[in-house]
Formats: C-alpha cells, sequence, structure tokens
C-alpha cells in the first residue's frame, strides 16, 4: 500500500516548492503560484498561534465597497489589535499597498471588525487606540 502526503518545503521566501512524499522519496510537483498560494495558506493558518503567536479569525475576507479586495488571513495579536497576513511571491509595491488599504479598510469599518471578531472569538472589544486601529 502507498504511502501518500503532500507537503511544502519553502526554499527561499519567494520560491515555495510542494513535494510529494511516497515511500521515503521526495518527489517535486510542479505547480503554479496560485497552487502553491492554496496549498500553504490553509496549513499557515492553522499553524498561526504557533508561528506568530496571534489567533486566527479569516481566511480571504472580502473588503471594500463591492468587496473587490480581500485579506488574506486576517488575526488577532494577545491585545486583540488586528494582524494582516498577506500571501505574496512579489515583493513589489502593489502587496504594500494592499496592506495599507486593508488597514485604512479596518479603521473606517471598526464595527464590522468588532462583530467579526464576536461571532469567531467571543465578545471583548478590540482596543480603541486609533494609532493601532
Amino acid at each position: 500500500m502507498s504511502s501518500s502526503r503532500v507537503v511544502n518545503a519553502g526554499c527561499a521566501l519567494g520560491d515555495p516548492k510542494l513535494f510529494r512524499v511516497e515511500f521515503q522519496s521526495a518527489f517535486e510537483l510542479p505547480t503554479p503560484d496560485q497552487a502553491v498560494k492554496s496549498a500553504i495558506q490553509p496549513v499557515f493558518e492553522r499553524s498561526l498561534d504557533q508561528l506568530l503567536s496571534v489567533r486566527f479569525i479569516a481566511s480571504s475576507y472580502a473588503i471594500g465597497a463591492n468587496g473587490e479586495a480581500f485579506i488574506d488571513t486576517l488575526a488577532l495579536d494577545a491585545e486583540r489589535r488586528p494582524v494582516i497576513v498577506t500571501c505574496e511571491r512579489d515583493g513589489d509595491d502593489s502587496v504594500v499597498n494592499r496592506g495599507a488599504y486593508a488597514l485604512d479598510w479596518l479603521i473606517t469599518h471598526r464595527a464590522d471588525l468588532q462583530w467579526l471578531i464576536n461571532q469567531t472569538l467571543g465578545a471583548s472589544p478590540i482596543p480603541h487606540n486609533d494609532s493601532i486601529l
């Protein structure tokens, strides 16, 4: 019987790869960028507490007037401040712009964020310090 599983071995940060492990041998899987992101993001989100000491709130959270933008992963730190995690291979300005847009949206939609937190973790207010959020 074959013992097969897919694992991630992140090489350089900008070049993550997926491998199939079978009979104690690893075989690289040719995958497009989106497939790599789709495979890695759920594993990363399940391990947020161990990796970043934050609590998971939402995945692919739609923001913007018509939901045209989204936050890859939304979490809370120990002081219940929002943490925006973006999963991108490119380090260009668009990643920074997406983060800035997401932060601005969270600031202007504080009640929506509080509702989401209440639904996910229970009622406890997020800090009311506008320099943080």
